[in-house]
């Protein structure tokens, strides 16, 4: 199908799964420029307004959900200085225990691998300091990246079973121009 099409599509897909405690986490994988920003806008707009795509009235239990997004241009300027990793995963971990229903949106999702202490006999990264809350369902996360940068995920086995994937497709050509003049993402 095409990109057209298919940024509801994944908004009904990221919808169902964040009714399901056992998938409520996602990735959504893609060529840059996709559409992948804009399904978790969509999202987004459906949490505010309170109708689903299919004109449906949005479940009880997602009514009050939100959607947080993890700057990670920000978060990675901040690691650099000693001690910031804990203060920032602290930080991170108190703005959505404040919500009792939030998903947490990290853009270039694979740069937080990268985003820790690496020394000889461990290595501890943001992911492996969230993955806790994701395993309790504390914290559902819709991570971002392209399929060069999704073996972040698929290296981590535990990860992996908590974080589904949803691919985006190429924009064909004639989508590009369709986005492009009409502005349909």
């Amino acid at each position: 199908y095409s990109n057209i099409n298919t940024v509801p599509k994944v908004t009904e897909d990221l919808l169902l799964r964040a009714l399901n405690p056992d998938t409520g986490s996602s990735c959504l994988i893609g060529p840059p420029g996709c559409g992948k920003t804009s399904a978790v806008s969509a999202l987004a707009n459906v949490f505010i307004s309170g109708d689903q795509p299919n004109t449906r009235k949005l479940p009880v239990e997602l009514q009050t959900m939100k959607i947080l997004q993890l700057d990670v241009t920000y978060l990675g300027s901040q690691l650099g200085i000693i001690g910031n990793l804990e203060k920032m995963v602290a930080a991170i971990k108190s703005e959505y225990q404040k919500y009792s229903q939030c998903i947490l949106f990290v853009d270039e999702a694979h740069t937080l691998a990268d985003m820790g202490h690496h020394s000889t006999n461990r290595s501890t990264n943001i992911l492996q300091m969230l993955k806790p809350d994701l395993a309790t369902g504390a914290l559902k996360v819709i991570f971002a990246t392209t399929f060069d940068e999704y073996k972040f995920i698929e290296v981590d086995k535990a990860l992996k079973r908590r974080v589904k994937p949803i691919q985006m497709p190429t924009p064909s050509q004639e989508d590009i121009e369709a986005i492009i003049t009409n502005n349909l993402l």
